[in-house]
């Protein structure tokens, strides 16, 4: 038994002083690099092993560096920067074994994450002709650039613990399998790769239903009292959660054995048991879960920047989501260690057109103004979608228009291409209440006019005698402001535009980008402030 004993820790011993030679997930076939950066890349060795890096050029030119590994065995070593359009081969070496990296290639890289819209796949569209003609197009687009369009997809994972390696791989659509792509990631990538004629590769971390808190690391829920609170809330509600869930499991299965058949199961739905909250469940908002598992093992790789979609699963805490959007961005570029450009999807339109001067409560105008938040940061951006969505679904299958909103603000502030004023839409600066009317500054108003289709400006309302009663008001452009009145009210206190799922919006810039919905009261805190409090004593709701 001792000699047994002994021969399996060496064993085992043996197979731990062997670790096998091999790169992070993510550096493997067809991968892109970040031109003109020295670009890091990441592995696995012996512990305290010296790892050497070859890059092979496609011109044969041929350059080394080196690396050591620490006592877990990890190893990171820099790259010297390598101009777009590079391409060449990386074979790492270290004790008698090798790795090697195919078809890798320089030009851009991005990070795109966010919930459904971001991960909304091609094969989820209409089932007609004309949108197996639309994926057809597409293709043959991405067929004249050659294979210069990547994408790495990474595996949807929730992790209470950071995880060094995210799952993927690196794949170039075609017609074949093209409606397995996240499509507007792909779409914004063949954009810039349209545009730059550089290569452009993407990572896509994203996941359906996923509320943002999933994606902030746990340390910058300190940001505010808004990020406290929501920490505080969720540590409530994960505490004992595996206790409970033992219980849920042992009266869901005597719920199963007494409803035995399809017919009893739908009769007695009502009295199925419910696990009240799983941290694991895409939908619960418990903190670092989605960073964790999809974020953090994408470094030493650092994005150009970043394209978030998300929002949706935070209409409930519109009020909380300014400061969480911040908290994420400004934790994500700590990690990354860069001020990355954030540019974000302002929510699509959805529902019934607008017909009441201002939703209530768990309205999207309130998250969209939220989302705004993240605009007070430096290099941020915004691609409204309130225009361009689908009213009646929550995923527009066409998501071209938003993808080069997102590309134009890429292309005219990051890459110098165009007049960077063309990518920027129209959006409340402030306002003077003179009486009976309101004043409206806008930023981004170059050549403010009527949107084309529209024969008269519509969609604002007001409200006076400090009320929460509001009523669609009369507005009209004069020299560059928006001049707003209304005859049932006499003196008007705050003005909204376009607060609803589905907005009516009638004005835009002359590079056709449309006004933003937006309010003068800071509608997505007031509208949801506690109901039992004085302050909120008034029906939020129209006349």
């Amino acid at each position: 038994m001792k000699k047994a004993f002994v021969a399996l820790f060496l064993f085992c011993f043996a197979v731990l002083a062997n670790a096998e030679l091999k790169f992070k997930n993510l550096y493997s076939d067809g991968l892109i690099l970040q031109a003109g950066v020295e670009n890091a890349i990441a592995g696995y060795a012996n512990p305290n092993a010296k790892v050497e890096i070859g890059l092979n050029f496609s011109n044969n030119a041929k350059k080394t560096v080196f690396a050591k590994s620490d006592k877990n065995g990890k190893w990171i070593a820099k790259l010297p920067k390598m101009p777009s359009k590079t391409e060449l081969e990386i074979k790492a070496s270290s004790e008698g074994e090798s790795a090697e990296i195919k078809n890798v290639k320089v030009g851009q890289l991005w990070l795109a994450s966010g919930q459904s819209n971001m991960d909304w796949h091609f094969d989820r569209g209409p089932k007609t002709p004309e949108y197996e003609k639309y994926l057809k197009d597409i293709c043959d687009g991405l067929e004249k650039l050659k294979g210069n369009v990547r994408i790495y997809k990474t595996r949807q994972k929730a992790s209470f613990e950071p995880l060094e390696n995210i799952e993927g791989k690196w794949r170039e659509p075609d017609l074949k399998d093209i409606k397995s792509f996240s499509a507007l990631p792909l779409l914004f990538a063949k954009y810039l790769c349209e545009n730059l004629g550089e290569p452009v590769g993407v990572i896509v971390s994203s996941w359906g239903g996923s509320p943002i808190e999933r994606w902030i690391p746990r340390e910058a829920f300190g940001y505010s009292d808004f990020t406290k609170s929501a920490l505080k809330r969720d540590a409530e509600r994960v505490e004992g959660w595996q206790e409970r869930q033992k219980i849920f499991l042992e009266q869901r299965k005597i719920w199963l054995e007494k409803n035995n058949t399809p017919e009893l199961r739908r009769q007695n739905r009502k009295s199925e048991p419910r696990f009240d909250y799983d941290p694991f469940d895409r939908s619960t908002p418990t903190p670092a879960m989605l960073f964790n598992g999809m974020i953090f093992g994408i470094y030493p790789t650092v994005p150009k920047g970043v394209i978030w979609y998300q929002g949706e699963s935070n209409d409930k805490r519109a009020n909380e989501y300014g400061d969480l959007a911040k908290a994420m961005v400004l934790s994500w570029r700590k990690y990354f260690k860069s001020e990355f450009p954030f540019y974000y999807v302002e929510l699509a339109n959805l529902g019934v057109p607008q017909k009441v001067p201002v939703e209530g409560r768990h309205s999207w105008g309130a998250v969209r103004e939220a989302q705004g938040a993240v605009l007070e940061l430096p290099k941020t951006g915004v691609a409204t979608c309130a225009d361009v969505g689908d009213e009646k679904d929550l995923h527009p299958p066409y998501k071209d228009a938003v993808a080069r909103r997102l590309g134009n603000l890429a292309l005219t502030q990051i890459y110098g291409k165009g007049d960077a004023k063309s990518a920027l839409s129209p959006c409340f600066k402030s306002a003077k209440f003179n009486g009976d009317n309101a004043e409206i500054s806008i930023n981004n108003d170059w050549g403010l006019r009527l949107k084309k289709g529209k024969k008269s400006i519509s969609g604002f309302a007001a409200r006076g005698d400090g009320k929460m009663k509001w009523h669609f008001a009369n507005a009209e452009i004069k020299n560059g402001k928006i001049i707003v009145s209304s005859p049932e009210i006499g003196r008007i206190q705050a003005v909204r535009y376009g607060w609803a799922g589905n907005p009516d919006l009638c004005i835009e810039n002359k590079f056709s980008m449309p006004l933003r919905p937006f309010s003068t009261d800071k509608g997505s805190i007031l509208d949801y402030m506690d109901l039992n409090s004085q302050k909120a004593e008034l029906s939020f709701y129209p006349e």
